[in-house]
């Protein structure tokens, strides 16, 4: 009789690991926040994180969202930028007029503006 073929690495494989499911993002954001203000002793009211949290899921619920490490981007300076932009806009300035005082194109003006990036 023929004796079966096998691998030589046959049984030298380990199963893989049961997936874990990841902590929710929001929650941590909200008990992140709860907590450094408690540091600080700022306490907050117990119903502003239920009523964050419901706004979060409202809006974002379902939605793949990319969250960037600080070191990918210079994303404090961007976000103070961005928030000059905005209320620029706001108070009346122009998609062109932007775009020259912050040396941007007026696409990515416009994308700023409508909170796509």
């Amino acid at each position: 009789m023929n004796s079966p073929i096998s691998h030589p690495l046959a049984g030298a494989c380990r199963p893989n690991p049961p997936r874990v499911r990841s902590k929710d993002l929001v929650l941590e954001a909200i008990e992140t926040f709860v907590s450094e203000m408690a540091k600080r002793g700022t306490p907050v009211d117990p119903v502003i994180p239920a009523a964050v949290e419901a706004e979060i899921r409202s809006t974002w619920g379902g939605q793949r969202v990319y969250v960037a490490k600080v070191a990918e981007t210079d994303s404090h300076a961007r976000t103070a930028r961005d928030v000059e932009i905005l209320l620029a806009a706001r108070n009346g300035a122009s998609v062109e007029c932007l775009a020259g005082r912050y040396r941007l194109t007026g696409r990515r003006i416009r994308q700023i503006l409508t909170g796509r990036i």
